[in-house]
């Protein structure tokens, strides 16, 4: 026989087992009391002292080993076991970096509409006969064995033949351990004598599946222990049966399910939100799910063994972070393991009120989702043979700062196994824990936190992700390009909010609006301490970043905090990298290249929307302007009067009409000149002047039904419609006349619309036929003189009663005000030689500044017009302008240290381009223009960076290029995670990506070589397990032991009766992993490794034991 190991640990005396003496103990004085735990000896009259050191981990169904010569007591004490994470049987609280929440018990008090479940016990196993709970013991002889012929025996008995033996038959139950691989034994192999070292002989159920026909109604699949029913599970009491206890599972809810090929399954299960599960002090990307009860947290989502009694030496070589609602030996081949991400309302209020009422009303928290695991109907694969199957779910609530974990249990564990585990392990480390007996067989819920809400990280996160989640979606409208367009072409947005920043000041456009309907917020890039009202300030729109614009659902007079509350969740979700989750409810707003400017001005001279530039000086009330843009209609008229003492004309009123689609004019504005003041009449009937004088540049003026906003920035008053057709008008006071100056901004809806006529032109893209007849008869060129314009086309335009706008006295009407057979002076008609010497000096050249000055009287008001059509035309050019075209791939991808060239093309025909970048080198186009394909090269370097191209033209207007860099730092060429959803790289543009880590290796960068051996489907208790080095995987098993037959990872029992082992001379009887010869006068006990084999016969009245060697599967 082998030597004894100098020491031995000793099983817990708790449960029944007791160490091998030095010699067979005394006859008792009274017959000993059968052991109530499965294959437990006797108690002795004097046990043996408890050891020194700490108490052993249970092990309620293992007892130590013997030899034909048993060992002699230590001399000192045993040391502790190698298992360096002991399990007690009550929840440890967690470390000091890990605060335990207010509640201490693992079981709190449940909801009035729950049964309350029995406290739970300290003892499970009491010493006293009398008094222990019923055990799973297999099935034993009737016959009650002696003192002496129990005393240096294994104490796990196997099931004996269904031939009942005789007593005589029965005194020397001897069961053998398993034998150990031919290979030479690990140092965990040669410790036999230790209940917690041997490995246990351990059959998997077959996978023979019984018909469904002869099952209860509802069942079918193995042992009839499968349900019919999707979402339903399975009790020895009941049958098939939805649970009270658990979330709704199955296909109903879309879960998905592990896939049934082998005993023990594992699948990767990525978290599809914008946000990771928090688990202690990181966030979790992905998780593995096994059959075996339990979810995987860590990096490298490691798996534990499939034999949980190995899980001590898995820590040895690993650091798994698992949360376990129960961790057994399953055959999962059958049953169901369901998993999902729940984000209904009902689901997650549910979840909510369960958290709530089993931690004692600790937790508050409004879960953004829950992930739900449900293993259902899984057969039990215990050691013990127990018949059943085992159903159970975890929730996991997460309002992606903090979360916490429920174990639901509904009276459907039947097994808690030889060494099933109820935990929570982090790094390796346990943090949590109950007793799997605490669950078996009793409803129940368990309530764990497993990450608390202590960074400001999290908190960021979750105030992003509540903010967007409560907003309202707007679609994506539009904004100016530039700061100073947007200042003069989208009067309503007036309001202005600026941020300074470190090296720029972002400057925002509020939109300031009646109605409800969704608005943009323009935010432009400005300089340090620029004039923000300035004529001249621009700066360029930005659309990318923590400063970018958006489109926005709320409105601010109904909600008047809605700015801030937008403005501070787009800082917290662009300061946690989710700028793009952000911009799913408020998108960013399309750059508008474009904007389509008119106005009316001087003595009277136009300037249409296509850009064509004339003089008209009818005398009456004409039609300006008259379109749809699909959902409105808006019509403008203008009424002229004579200068005093001349001819000329200059407009005097203006009237704004603003109709719905059916023709309903749903508000009026009518702008008249008087004396030198405007007088403002809002529907034919309502006077607000006053209302419109009181005005100043940070304050507006909103119409009663909502419809127009009035604002006003350099003395001029803007009139802002719902349509986004914007109408500014100001009085011009000259020495000795006064005007009405007009200017209109029309957006892009209104292009290239048949039904768009007037004195301002179609709004087609082509000057060359603003000049057209109102019945489009007569389309002049447009070099055509000012009389024929005059005539044949400015006439034409005159309105009638039916259609005028206008708020006329009483008796009055279009007639009293028109006067068609009036004749201007055309000032193409002028010789040059009129013009005063002053107006010519002043006027420096200029046609509507010297015409003015002649018609009127009046060279200030020359000058003034003159001011006018520069300041229009500039701002006519710098809409017309097309800034630079930049196009390039939005994310660079790229690896640490590797090489870089990221090309972009930069076009601006007609201009000069400066291109500059803050981040690595430039390499121009080959034929050194301004326009053509750039490239950015740079290294990689170890830490943050950003990159940003800014393209400048001739006219000082600017477009940037700030693409996402998202670097991968894993080894071993392994990639990186996807990024979430709506995750970007905050105002850097930045992205450090997570590694994803194939099978071969391990560690937060790809670093280390995955250890095969450490992970589910290892190999078999007792075989010898190799890694495949990396870059292969997996693991390589060696033979099964002795008496088993397998592939090394799934062994079962050889029948070594078949073989005719006993010979002729007694009964073979098989065993798990060994087998018994019975004679009629004497019963032998065979062990041994590989084909040597020991057999100890013990005689009817003597204890003497005598050995024989013989070579299987000869007879001895």
């Amino acid at each position: 026989p082998p030597p004894p190991p100098t020491s031995s640990p000793q099983p817990s005396t708790t449960q029944g087992a007791t160490p091998t003496p030095t010699n067979p103990p005394p006859p008792p004085t009274s017959s000993p009391q059968p052991s109530t735990t499965q294959g437990a000896t006797p108690t002795r009259q004097t046990p043996p002292p408890p050891p020194t050191s700490s108490p052993q981990p249970s092990t309620t169904q293992e007892a130590t080993s013997s030899t034909m010569t048993p060992p002699p007591p230590p001399t000192t004490p045993p040391p502790p076991p190698t298992t360096p994470h002991p399990l007690p049987s009550t929840p440890r609280p967690p470390p000091t970096s890990f605060p335990q929440p207010p509640t201490t018990s693992a079981f709190p008090t449940p909801p009035p509409s729950f049964p309350p479940p029995p406290p739970p016990s300290s003892t499970f196993f009491p010493t006293s006969p009398q008094t222990a709970p019923p055990t799973r013991s297999p099935p034993v002889s009737s016959a009650t064995p002696t003192a002496q012929q129990t005393s240096a025996l294994f104490t796990r008995s196997p099931p004996v033949s269904s031939a009942t033996p005789t007593a005589q038959q029965t005194t020397a139950p001897f069961t053998r351990a398993p034998p150990v691989s031919s290979a030479v034994p690990t140092p965990q192999q040669t410790r036999t004598t230790s209940a917690e070292s041997t490995p246990v002989a351990t059959v998997v159920p077959q996978a023979t599946v019984a018909p469904t026909v002869g099952c209860p109604a509802g069942q079918t699949g193995f042992n009839c222990l499968d349900c019919v029913d999707p979402g339903h599970i399975y009790s020895t009491a009941d049958g098939c049966r939805e649970s009270a206890t658990f979330l709704p599972f199955g296909p109903n809810v879309r879960d998905q399910t592990l896939p049934n090929d082998k005993v023990q399954n594992t699948v990767k299960f990525e978290v599809p939100l914008p946000c990771r599960l928090p688990f202690q002090e990181d966030e979790r990307q992905q998780i593995l799910i096994s059959s075996s009860g339990y979810v995987s947290l860590d990096q490298s989502l490691t798996s534990l063994p499939t034999y949980p009694k190995r899980l001590p030496q898995a820590l040895a070589t690993a650091d798994p972070s698992v949360v376990a609602p129960f961790y057994s030996r399953v055959n999962g081949k059958h049953g169901k393991v369901y998993y999902g991400i729940r984000t209904d309302n009902s689901t997650l209020n549910a979840g909510q009120a369960l958290l709530q009422a089993y931690s004692n009303n600790s937790v508050q928290i409004t879960a953004n989702y829950l992930l739900v695991v449900t293993w259902a109907n899984l057969p039990v694969a215990s050691d013990e043979g127990v018949p059943g199957s085992n159903s159970f779910q975890l929730v996991i609530a997460t309002d992606c700062c903090q979360s916490h974990a429920l174990f639901l249990y509904d009276s459907s564990v039947v097994d808690a196994g030889v060494d099933s585990k109820v935990t929570v392990f982090n790094a390796g480390r346990e943090i949590f824990n109950v007793d799997a007996r605490d669950v078996t067989g009793v409803t129940r819920i368990v309530y764990t936190p497993i990450a608390f809400c202590l960074s400001e990280y999290r908190r960021t996160l979750r105030d992003c992700l509540q903010a967007v989640a409560t907003s309202r979606t707007a679609p994506r409208l539009w904004c100016p390009r530039s700061y100073l367009l947007a200042r003069q072409t989208a009067r309503r947005l007036i309001g202005v909010i600026s941020f300074e920043h470190r090296s720029f000041l972002q400057v925002c456009l509020l939109p300031l609006s009646e109605d409800g309907s969704h608005r943009q917020v323009c935010c432009y890039n400005l300089k340090l301490n620029a004039d923000i009202y300035g004529n001249r300030t621009n700066g360029p729109l930005i659309n990318s970043g923590s400063a970018s614009s958006f489109t926005t659902a709320y409105h601010p007079r109904i909600d008047p905090d809605f700015f801030d509350r937008t403005f501070t969740a787009q800082r917290q979700c662009c300061s946690v990298g989710l700028c793009g989750h952000f911009h799913t409810k408020s998108p960013m707003p399309v750059t508008r290249f474009s904007a389509r400017l008119a106005q009316l001005w001087g003595d009277p001279h136009l300037d249409t929307m296509d850009g064509k530039q004339y003089t008209f000086n009818g005398l009456g009330e004409y039609l300006l302007f008259s379109g749809s843009d699909g959902q409105s209609r808006m019509v403008i008229q203008g009424r002229t009067s004579l200068v005093q003492g001349s001819n000329a004309t200059v407009l005097s009123s203006v009237v704004f009409g603003y109709y719905d689609m059916d023709g309903t004019l749903l508000t009026r504005v009518q702008v008249s000149l008087s004396g030198n003041v405007l007088d403002y009449l809002l529907n034919g009937v309502e006077d607000i002047t006053g209302q419109i004088n009181a005005l100043t540049n940070q304050t507006q003026f909103y119409a009663p039904n909502g419809n127009v906003l009035f604002t006003t920035a350099q003395g001029e008053v803007f009139a802002s419609f719902a349509n986004d057709v914007a109408i500014g008008v100001r009085a011009v006071i000259g020495s000795t006349t006064n005007l009405v100056a007009s200017s209109y901004t029309f957006p892009e809806s209104y292009r290239n619309q048949e039904s768009t006529t007037g004195l301002l032109g179609n709004f087609n893209e082509n000057p060359n036929d603003d000049l057209a007849s109102r019945d489009g008869t007569v389309t002049l060129p447009t070099n055509s003189s000012e009389r024929n314009i005059y005539f044949m086309v400015g006439q034409t335009y005159a309105i009638s009663d039916a259609e005028s706008l206008f708020t006329y006295p009483e008796g009055q009407g279009t007639a009293h005000f028109s006067f068609p057979n009036h004749v201007p002076p055309f000032s193409d008609e002028i010789p040059l030689e009129q013009f005063s010497l002053e107006a010519r000096n002043r006027c420096q050249g200029s046609i509507v500044c010297l015409y003015d000055s002649l018609e009127t009287g009046d060279v200030d008001l020359g000058v003034q017009t003159e001011l006018q059509r520069e300041e229009f035309e500039q701002l006519q050019a710098m809409a017309a302008n097309t800034p630079p075209l930049v196009t390039a791939e939005d994310t660079i991808n790229a690896r640490l240290g590797e090489t870089v060239l990221y090309p972009f093309t930069v076009n601006d025909t007609g201009d000069t381009v400066s291109v500059t970048t803050t981040f690595g080198v430039l390499i121009p186009p080959a034929n050194n223009e301004t326009s053509g394909v750039y490239q950015l090269q740079f290294v990689v370097p170890d830490g943050t960076f950003q990159v940003q191209i800014q393209a400048q033209d001739s006219h000082g207007e600017t477009t940037q290029l700030n693409p996402l860099v998202v670097v991968c730092s894993c080894l071993n060429s392994e990639p990186c995670f996807p990024l979430l959803p709506g995750q970007d790289g905050g105002s850097l543009n930045f992205v450090n990506a997570s590694c994803n880590c194939s099978e071969a290796w391990a560690g937060l960068m790809c670093e280390m070589d995955r250890d095969g051996c450490s992970q589910a489907s290892s190999c078999f208790p007792g075989v010898i397990c190799t890694d495949v080095p990396a870059p292969g995987t997996g693991f390589m098993c060696r033979p099964c032991p002795g008496g088993y037959e397998g592939d090394g990872i799934t062994c079962t029992d050889e029948n070594e009766c078949e073989n005719n082992v006993c010979g002729s001379f007694a009964t073979c009887v098989n065993s798990v992993g060994s087998f018994s010869c019975v004679g009629k006068m004497n019963t032998f006990m065979c062990t041994g490794p590989e084909m040597i084999v020991v057999c100890m016969h013990i005689g009817m009245s003597s204890s003497v034991v005598s050995a024989l060697l013989f070579q299987e599967p000869d007879a001895p």
